[in-house]
């Protein structure tokens, strides 16, 4: 009888493995097509800065619309054009938004992962294209939209008119439940506002919270969604 369960035991875990990994594949088998990405030969032209959340490529794992999970492939995300940069033989990609549902990777330390397709975001004028870093993802979800703006000045120099342009980096945060989708501040002012302080509980957590890092503020999220459930 032990023999028979352990023969058994040992299938379920076989059959776990292998369902694994079916659901992830090396991207040295991945295949490009117009349908999913473009060749492209990036130029940035005279702004000064870099457009990228990180300007080399970094070893990640991308999830594309349909399901499929790719795990070793060098990515970048581009933060101006909203899309994200793969490469592979030497050749640069770009992969249709439509086509790519989230990536992940590590950067300074942390493990990010940015996706798009969050209902409700047409009401503070995204698109489902558009990616958001998710920081939190419970009952609610808390994330991060980040852009590269270009800004430009003109300035004058021996008389005559001269014009900079440098990218800039834009950070605002949104909360995502159900069918809703609002920006919201990391202050405890913009907490208060949306969360309900008739809880003498929250509304003390909220007062002794320290909210000083993107980690503080989607932990605190977490209890405040833990609390309303």
């Amino acid at each position: 009888m032990k023999k028979k369960l352990g023969i058994i035991i040992g299938f379920m875990l076989l059959l776990d493995v292998m369902a694994f990994a079916q659901q992830t594949q090396n991207f040295t088998n991945f295949h490009f097509s117009g349908s999913v990405a473009r060749l492209i030969n990036p130029d940035q032209g005279e702004i000064e800065g870099s457009p990228y959340l990180t300007k080399d490529f970094m070893m990640g794992q991308i999830e594309l619309e349909n399901g499929e999970i790719y795990d070793d492939v060098m990515l970048r995300y581009n933060l101006y054009a909203d899309q994200v940069e793969v490469t592979k033989e030497e050749k640069v990609y770009s992969f249709v938004p439509e086509m790519l549902r989230k990536f992940r990777f590590q950067h300074d330390k942390e493990y990010l992962e940015f996706q798009n397709g969050f209902e409700g975001v047409g009401e503070e004028g995204f698109s489902t294209k558009d990616y958001f870093l998710v920081l939190y993802k419970g009952n609610s979800a808390l994330l991060k939209r980040m852009e590269s703006v270009v800004k430009e000045s003109e300035s004058r120099e021996y008389g005559s008119s001269k014009k900079g342009k440098w990218f800039s980096l834009s950070e605002r945060y949104y909360i995502q439940k159900d069918q809703t989708f609002f920006e919201i501040k990391k202050t405890k002012k913009s907490l208060r506002s949306f969360f309900s302080t008739d809880d003498k509980e929250i509304s003390a957590y909220i007062k002794k919270a320290q909210i000083k890092t993107d980690k503080d503020f989607a932990n605190v999220i977490k209890y405040l969604d833990a609390r309303q459930e």
